[in-house]
């Protein structure tokens, strides 16, 4: 009667369900690949100026997560150790506290270098300006050490 008819052990039916699971990852696979392979390259991140002194969000969010803004700190000139070799190091203070050492060619804060440092000044580039400070009262060590005192 089911002459024509087989049946097929449940073994059989297993396993060609996991070839067809294997073929259907694999085209995914493939699919998602072509995909990336042929996707538009993405657009520049845009850059944002710091132009945003009015939002008051911004200005709340940018002290929080980065800090005051030394960019209009008062910069004291302690001492300055001058090199020829362009490696000379100045002692800064920000804002009358603790002054630290800070090499030639250097960031003292986010947007404000020290470009120069010389046997009685120094000069700073904020914001692409630059600024000479020098020392108040100085004593001069042999071999270009400065330092200022009261």
């Amino acid at each position: 009667m089911l002459k024509n008819w087989q049946l097929i052990p449940k073994q059989d039916h297993f396993k060609s369900l996991l070839q067809l699971i294997s073929v259907f990852i694999l085209a995914g696979t493939i699919g998602h690949w072509v995909s990336l392979l042929f996707a538009p390259s993405p657009l520049p991140v845009p850059i944002h100026t710091l132009e945003k002194t009015n939002n008051s969000v911004y200005n709340d969010a940018k002290s929080v997560f980065i800090g005051p803004s030394l960019l209009n700190a008062n910069l004291s000139l302690k001492g300055v150790i001058a090199s020829t070799n362009h490696d000379g190091i100045a002692v800064i203070s920000i804002n009358n506290g603790v002054a630290h050492p800070y090499r030639e060619g250097y960031e003292i804060s986010s947007g404000i270098l020290l470009k120069e440092v010389a046997d009685n000044h120094i000069i700073v580039e904020r914001q692409g300006r630059s600024e000479t400070l020098t020392l108040s009262s100085k004593t001069s060590i042999p071999n270009g050490l400065s330092v200022e005192h009261h």
